[in-house]
């Protein structure tokens, strides 16, 4: 089994203070994306909404591809190759998965969705962990290299953080309700 050393864990306990400090959701996918490269580095950091049955994608990125406008209708269009999300919805395990673990990179390089997204942003690995939500959401949480493909001390890290990143997103869903909430009764 990995070990984890000092420094993990005190990178770890930063993340942790970051993501927990956020008050809403958008807030909060912003802060995540942003933090979480410091505890497992990558190249591309993104917060998903994926409606798998209607095909649509709410995201949070960084860095965001700016030059790269019309990556939502590309990604939209490819959702059911996504060998990730796939997992997701057999199993309901939200554990930290690669696309390595399912595919070979011929395998993946032969899929629309590496030819027409991945390849132009550059990734030849993603790592994802789910959060829970209601069928057919499937939020996720990636991390994306060019170079080497995740370690399993990435994948232990990334573990660890899930059930954190679960609760600080149940927090800040509670906080911007609440907030919403008064802010309808204010308006009554």
């Amino acid at each position: 089994m990995e070990r984890l050393g000092q420094r993990d864990l005190e990178v770890l306990l930063s993340c942790l203070r970051e993501i927990y400090g956020q008050l809403d959701l958008d807030s909060f996918a912003t802060k995540m994306v942003s933090t979480l490269p410091k505890v497992i580095p990558s190249e591309w950091t993104s917060y998903n909404e994926v409606d798998a049955q209607s095909r649509t994608i709410t995201w949070a990125m960084d860095p965001f591809p700016s030059d790269f406008l019309e990556g939502t209708q590309i990604f939209e269009r490819h959702i059911p190759e996504h060998p990730l999300i796939n997992h997701y919805q057999r199993t309901g395990d939200g554990r930290a998965v690669k696309i390595s673990d399912f595919l070979t990179r011929s395998q993946y390089h032969r899929l629309g969705l590496y030819n027409e997204f991945y390849r132009r942003l550059e990734v030849e690995h993603q790592m994802a962990v789910i959060l829970p939500s209601p069928p057919p959401l499937v939020i996720g949480v990636a991390v994306n290299r060019n170079g080497r493909d995740f370690s399993e001390r990435d994948r232990l890290l990334f573990d660890l953080l899930r059930p954190h990143l679960v609760q600080a997103y149940q927090n800040a869903e509670s906080a911007t309700r609440l907030r919403q909430d008064s802010a309808q009764l204010e308006r009554a």
